[in-house]
């Protein structure tokens, strides 16, 4: 077993984890283990092994506590020694081999009673990290879902951002029952602010507390976007030495950088107790890579959280993340949409009669309101006025010219312009906050906006002024009584600027700048090149503008930006040419904005537009196109409801090979358009010459896919769909499938998008249901079932209004119950507000509705209890991890969870291997479907494994 002197360490009650290195005494391997070099919270213990060999070089002091055996019988054993050769197996399959990236799984060590452990391993510079709690086998996901369903149902209920954050903070201090769970918040500036909380009503609130940046530093901020979730159990706890083979302290050191259960520095431990706090445990709430905020979670008294609670509440976090994305998203669409109310007065008032300058001048509340400033300074058209609370005219003209200097692009904003403009500090009380945009082509035509100050009070908790302005050589500034807080008047400021400010004052400059340039030109050459529903640059525009560059197009970096939007003709089509009609003019303001004014944009005709780049290179219109497609992720608003749509963007440089004429760059822009389209659209493709070959076999698949059912070239296959709790065989997918004579088997990937394209999958979609609802109907009246057929349906079949008539006339035809029918829609059709009716009326026909891909699209759990959906069909990518990795495992199982209490069937999608069987039993899966099932087989194969294989009803009956 190795050798099993007594250790001896001298600890202290706060030792920082380095001190271990430099205050423990050399020691013989043959007498102790040697230079204990950092330290774990006793929760748990740590097992390092090399990273060839695998024997242990590290092992944490408390091993005795949950191995029984102390640590020098541990120290340079292989892990299968100590861990059993099942549990060593099952670490070595499950970690990844990059750097710190975790796996988790439950072990059972096979010797000494058959201890059960959580497992957590990461490997960092070849060694492998083994971190193991207790298993607690009394504490199950069962258990934890009431407190689930109470806060998925106040999630719901959220409208706003603060709603939501209260509603969060309330549902997790309910489901973990800390003494008081905060919602914090990080500002641009890194500090933060507690903008929710829910608290033992003993404890003082922290609510609208502001706390320095320094309080959460950057290295920390940076540790929480790689573990979502932090555990501190007791404050007061004596942190646990790891011990080490003598050598590898300094050829294999040890990196604590991933560990959960690395110790805590004496700083926070320091601060955490000015607070009151025995125990926290924080949840990271992040934005695209960004952490956006924290749930923190604090205890007066020790308090360990099992595992499986802290894994819940990391997919807790990832909900209120979206949650709070989507939210936020949400209440900048209402601001921006109050603002463009006021906005559209604009255009009123400019009749011809009156310069521009002195019609705003006279509408004071038209030109400040939408922006909410409280004065300007107007000069357009050689005219000068002032409106509202401004600097001197004198003053605000030179303030005007300075700015200019800094623009960027043609905006720029502040809330200072002490600090911009130091010599103006002056007109601090009328103008702290300044935002100029420049209108037209005059160098000196624009708008300035001011904002008066607007003193800023700010309640302070955490460090004191001193520590706040601590020197950065300062490693630790202590913190001061952090409940204690002190208020900070900060002068000179004005409210700061939004995004929507932002745009709104865009879209100040773009009406101005098309109404100038309206003044300036003819009436019928601007009719002629104008497009009259969106005021942009027509075809003729564009084709004169290339003209006009000549032969030097041809040879220049100029790029050609063709943008189409996916699916206008069902908006046309259910909603509305009126409707269509507003969709496109607020597409054409959105590529305004997103474009800028260095550039034309121009409407060809229908849902085309044109971006032309004339100075900037092939990147610099990569950048635009991405801009574009970002653009378009933020809903429109028709008919009073939000829209979200995407577009397909094609890019052609003039200067590709082949091309000669505008006619052909023209050609190659749309064919790059088209190319992004049949990828699935929202994206961009840059042309190039072997597009030409792709585009010829669409275009011949296209063709030939109108004659393909009448050449029984297409064919529909079926996929069981199998019972988990018993593998019993309860219905099929039909999918279909395409054996083109000379180009072979055609993806349904590839096909399909055509069939949409080229509206044929009306006609396909209906005699797909036709035959399977036949098929289906034989089999079962053979086999005397009860067996049921999945149907995926296309958009454009739920655009058309008659769809629920289409789909109980193809019932009626087959003498078919609607039991025998599913519906399979996707995410995306969830999001169109023609969607939603369709679904009811087909529900109403009593035919089951799935959504397919769940996962993948754009829906929320907010959307799911008001649509007339049954089932979700859970993305094969959720299965990546299940049963080995713990992050994965635990969202696997939330979901499930989350879906059974809104009373939806899940069925898991993808089952390739046995593992993935039973781990989704093991998480009451309803359903599955997969390969380790049933491959989607021919009609007649499956009449015959119905008589040879399934006659019983069940599919892979060796896993019963």
């Amino acid at each position: 077993m190795g050798p099993t002197s007594q250790l001896v360490v001298s600890q202290t009650q706060e030792v920082p984890a380095e001190s271990f290195r430099e205050n423990a005494q050399p020691a013989n391997y043959d007498s102790g283990p040697t230079r204990p070099p950092s330290a774990i919270q006793p929760h748990g213990m740590l097992l390092v092994a090399g990273a060839v060999d695998r024997k242990v070089l590290y092992v944490s002091a408390n091993s005795e506590r949950f191995l029984y055996l102390k640590p020098n019988a541990i120290l340079g054993r292989p892990l299968v020694d100590i861990l059993g050769s099942h549990a060593a197996a099952a670490v070595e399959n499950a970690h990844s081999d990059a750097d710190g990236v975790p796996a988790s799984l439950r072990i059972t060590v096979s010797h000494n009673d058959a201890l059960s452990f959580h497992a957590f391993s990461h490997r960092v510079k070849g060694l492998l990290y083994l971190e193991l709690e207790p298993f607690v086998p009394e504490l199950r996901w069962l258990q934890l879902s009431k407190g689930t369903e109470d806060l998925i149902d106040g999630l719901k209920q959220a409208s706003t951002l603060n709603e939501l954050c209260q509603f969060a903070a309330i549902g997790v201090r309910e489901l973990t029952g800390y003494d008081q769970v905060m919602i914090y918040r990080f500002h641009e500036d890194d500090h933060g602010e507690v903008i929710a909380e829910d608290r033992d009503p003993e404890i003082p609130s922290l609510l609208q507390y502001h706390f320095p940046a320094s309080d959460i530093p950057p290295q920390v901020r940076a540790r929480h976007l790689q573990q979502r979730t932090s555990l501190i159990a007791d404050v007061g706890c004596t942190p646990v030495p790891v011990f080490a083979v003598p050598e590898t302290v300094s050829t294999q050191p040890l990196d604590l950088g991933y560990s959960r259960l690395r110790s805590v520095s004496p700083a926070h431990i320091r601060y955490l107790r000015n607070m009151g706090v025995a125990a926290t445990f924080n949840i990271a709430l992040i934005h695209e890579q960004r952490l956006w905020g924290m749930v923190l979670c604090h205890h007066r008294t020790p308090r360990l959280m099992p595992v499986e609670l802290r894994s819940l509440c990391e997919v807790l976090g990832q909900v209120v993340s979206l949650l709070t994305r989507i939210t936020e998203s949400n209440d900048r669409f209402s601001e921006h949409l109050a603002a463009q109310g006021k906005l559209d007065l604009l255009g009123a008032l400019m009749p011809p009669s009156l310069l521009l300058a002195e019609s705003l001048a006279r509408n004071p509340e038209v030109l400040l309101s939408p922006v909410g400033a409280t004065g300007a300074l107007v000069r357009l058209q050689g005219k000068i006025r002032t409106v509202g609370k401004t600097p001197g005219l004198e003053d605000a003209i030179a303030i005007m010219a300075l700015l200019r200097e800094k623009l960027s692009g043609r905006l720029f904003a502040c809330d200072a312009l002490g600090e911009a403009l130091p010599q103006f500090s002056r007109h601090a009380e009328q103008a702290s906050g300044v935002m100029l945009v420049s209108v037209g082509r005059s160098p000196e035509d624009g708008i300035l906006w001011f904002r008066e100050e607007a003193a800023k009070a700010t309640l302070w908790g955490g460090n004191s002024p001193e520590a706040m302005s601590a020197t950065s050589g300062e490693a630790h500034p202590v913190p001061g009584r952090s409940r204690a807080a002190w208020r900070q008047t900060q002068f000179g400021h004005a409210r700061r600027w939004t995004e929507v400010d932002l745009s709104v004052a865009l879209d100040f400059e773009r009406i101005l700048t098309n109404a100038l340039a309206l003044r300036h030109a003819d009436d019928r050459p601007h009719l002629s090149h104008s497009d009259s529903l969106t005021g942009l640059p027509n075809r003729r525009a564009l084709l004169d503008r290339l003209a006009l560059c000549g032969d030097d197009l041809w040879g220049s970096s100029a790029c050609l930006i063709f943008i189409d939007i996916d699916r206008f003709k069902m908006v046309n089509d259910t909603l509305g040419h009126k409707t269509g009609d507003d969709l496109l003019i607020q597409v054409a303001q959105r590529l305004c904005h997103s474009v800028g004014s260095e550039h034309m944009v121009a409407r060809l005709g229908g849902d085309e537009f044109v971006v032309f780049c004339e100075n900037s290179g092939l990147d610099d219109a990569r950048i635009i196109a991405t801009g574009i497609v970002e653009s378009f992720q933020e809903p429109f608003l028709l008919n009073g409801k939000p829209f979200r749509c995407a577009t397909s963007i094609g890019l052609a440089p003039a200067n590709s090979r082949g091309l000669d004429s505008i006619a052909d760059i023209l050609h190659a822009a749309d064919s790059a358009m088209y190319s992004a389209k049949r990828r699935g659209g929202n994206q961009f493709v840059v042309f190039e010459n072997p597009l030409h070959d792709k585009l010829l076999r669409q275009i011949q698949l296209e063709q030939d896919l109108f004659q393909a059912i009448e050449r029984s070239e297409i064919s529909v296959h079926y996929q069981a769909l199998v019972a988990v709790e018993n593998q019993r065989l309860i219905g099929f997918e039909a999918l279909l499938r395409w054996k083109h004579p000379v180009y072979g088997h055609i993806s349904p990937g590839e096909f399909i998008p055509m069939a949409e394209y080229t509206g044929h999958i009306q006609a396909l979609g209906a005699w797909v249901l036709r035959d399977a609802l036949r098929q289906v109907g034989r089999w079962r009246l053979l086999f005397n079932s009860e067996l049921f057929v999945a149907v995926n349906v296309s958009i454009q079949q739920l655009g058309n209004h008659n769809f629920a008539q289409i789909v109980s006339a193809a019932l009626d035809e087959a003498n078919l119950p609607s039991a025998a029918l599913h519906l399979e829609v996707t995410e995306s059709m969830l999001m169109q507000s023609a969607t939603e009716s369709q679904l009811e009326a087909i529900e109403a026909l009593g035919v089951k509705i799935a959504i397919d891909d769940f996962g993948t699209g754009y829906s929320s759990l907010s959307y799911l209890p008001r649509l007339a959906v049954s089932e979700v069909k859970l993305d094969r990518t959720f299965l990546d991890g299940v049963g080995v990795d713990r992050r994965k495992t635990a969202l696997f199982g939330a979901i499930i969870a989350m879906a059974h209490t809104l009373n939806l069937v899940v069925v898991a999608e993808g089952i390739e291997e046995v593992s993935q069987l039973k781990c989704i039993r093991e998480h009451r899966c309803d359903s599955a479907q997969g390969y380790l099932l049933s491959k989607p087989l021919a009609p007649e194969t499956v009449e015959r494994m119905l008589v040879e294989e399934w006659q019983e009803g069940f599919v892979y009956p060796a896993l019963v």
